[in-house]
């Protein structure tokens, strides 16, 4: 479950429908690489902001595969090392030869790296299936845990970005289109096709390492970035500079123990307003002991 989060947070998201852009006529026009610039000054300042997320993915993981939608809606702040977001999923699953249906819903608060929580509100599979017992889901589902910071995942063998990335996109693109500025729902905003620049994309993982005092190797991250394909979408508000909205179609992002396949769309609201991230109420600490106390025909 915890290998959907990176993933999921990369989003990242999104297939919902286009909002109704018009090209704006006779408005003068700015080079992309100055739109990038002052948007990754911009996101340097922003403090929070409300996303939505919609997409497809699927993925490979070890004898595991799974393809399906996703759904979030959340916050974050503090340039998103805080984070908290309610996931919807529907995924087709191949397991040891195990075929089944999973639709689930959670939410997830990171409140910090030693801080992450999760609640299962609903899990559930058709037909059953012994990797989610439905007494072992019962008994954990409507409860906030925090996930120990040993069972976390770090740079070293977790490669997908920072939730950061969510609103610094601009340091990590390069710009392949550009469609001029365009008028949606009320905004206006320039509008880019776009590719992820791998090179740029390590550069900024690495500072993001050093300001952490985390290790980061960049030549193997760089390794297993190789494969890694996406190209997307930017609209970026011509007054703020703020990312309004994000579309990436994705190929063989890397994941902890296998790769996975994104289309995903992000919309961001309320820049610099968002409410604020509060800590769970009554949290139990989620350690594999507790799944021991557990019925043995549950386990």
């Amino acid at each position: 479950m915890r290998s959907l989060l990176p993933f999921a947070v990369f989003c990242s998201v999104a297939l919902a429908a286009c909002l109704p852009v018009q090209q704006k006529q006779n408005l003068p026009t700015i080079p992309p690489a100055e739109v990038l610039q002052k948007t990754a000054e911009a996101s340097q300042n922003l403090t929070s902001a409300q996303f939505t997320v919609q997409g497809e993915f699927a993925l490979k993981q070890d004898d595991m595969g799974a393809s399906g939608t996703l759904r979030m809606n959340g916050t974050l702040h503090d340039a998103g090392d805080q984070l908290q977001f309610s996931l919807d999923t529907n995924a087709d699953v191949e397991s040891d030869n195990n075929a089944f249906s999973l639709s689930g819903a959670f939410d997830v608060a990171v409140l910090s790296t030693q801080e992450v929580y999760l609640r299962v509100n609903t899990l559930s599979t058709e037909p059953s299936s012994a990797l989610f017992d439905p007494g072992v889901i019962n008994t954990i589902a409507d409860t906030w845990w925090i996930i120990p910071q040993e069972d976390s995942p770090s740079t070293e063998t977790v490669i997908t970005p920072d939730p950061r990335l969510l609103q610094a996109q601009a340091q990590v693109i390069s710009v392949t289109r550009d469609y001029g500025v365009v008028s949606a729902n009320g905004y206006e905003a320039h509008y880019y096709a776009t590719r992820l620049d791998k090179q740029k994309l390590v550069a900024y993982l690495s500072a993001l390492a050093a300001e952490r005092g985390e290790p980061f190797d960049s030549i193997e991250i760089a390794q297993k970035l190789e494969d890694v394909s996406a190209t997307g979408e930017i609209w970026i508000d011509t007054q703020t500079y703020h990312v309004h909205r994000l579309r990436w179609d994705a190929k063989a992002l890397p994941i902890d123990r296998g790769m996975v396949d994104l289309e995903v769309q992000i919309d961001f609201r309320n820049h610099n307003s968002a409410p604020a991230i509060s800590s769970p109420e009554d949290p139990k600490v989620f350690s594999p002991a507790f799944l021991y106390a557990l019925p043995l025909q549950s386990l």
